[in-house]
């Protein structure tokens, strides 16, 4: 009725089992349940723009991580949780050796790029929301601790995760290109900006 854009949220876990860098026309294989139906969201957006003209975009979200983060508890980011452990002084729990990757995107760039495709003139497409970089568990660590000042060793522990994804790195031309849409944050100073977050 009011000719409105959807704008909704995808998942780079999409890619999970793929080699990254990971691009927006890769064939997809889900492995479980939530990939399988964040795919479904994805083929029904297309499906209303073709039945309906209901232009949408999909964004599909790396390792997002920012404020507001604890009412999710053990599911918030990587970078939250081991935040909170080593602001108690306590050991950040990492599974495996902590040489898996994320590409961590600040909650700040997120929120442009859902702005710029809302602004954009594009009808209906699929679009990566990333920095292009990756990063170790065990790097993450090593970033907070010299914020923070402190010398605290992460625990490992056997990966419990069945389909566990090793590796995540978003392939970011295709968003540049047509949404215009580029991180600004590193990861050291989205990282600062939820300290102070946190310590307020």
């Amino acid at each position: 009725k009011n000719d409105s854009k959807v704008i909704f949220a995808s998942t780079s876990s999409l890619y999970s089992g793929l080699k990254p860098p990971h691009r927006e026309d890769m064939e997809i294989n889900p492995t479980d349940y939530y990939t399988e139906a964040r795919l479904y969201v994805e083929r029904l957006a297309k499906l209303y723009y073709i039945l309906y003209k209901v232009n949408s975009i999909g964004l599909r979200f790396f390792s997002v991580y920012g404020f507001h983060e604890r009412p999710k508890g053990k599911y918030a980011n990587v970078v939250s949780q081991f935040l909170w452990k080593m602001m108690k002084g306590e050991a950040p729990i990492i599974y495996g050796d902590g040489s898996q990757t994320r590409d961590f995107i600040f909650v700040r760039d997120v929120v442009d790029a859902c702005v710029k495709a809302m602004e954009s003139n594009i009808e209906c497409d699929i679009f990566n929301v990333a920095t292009g970089v990756e990063t170790s568990f065990n790097k993450v660590v090593d970033l907070l601790n010299d914020i923070l000042g402190t010398n605290i060793k992460p625990k490992y522990i056997g990966n419990p995760i069945k389909n566990y994804v090793e590796r995540t790195c978003g392939d970011t031309k295709k968003a540049e290109k047509y949404l215009g849409f580029k991180y600004k944050y590193k990861l050291r100073e989205g990282i600062e900006e939820l300290i102070k977050y946190e310590r307020f």
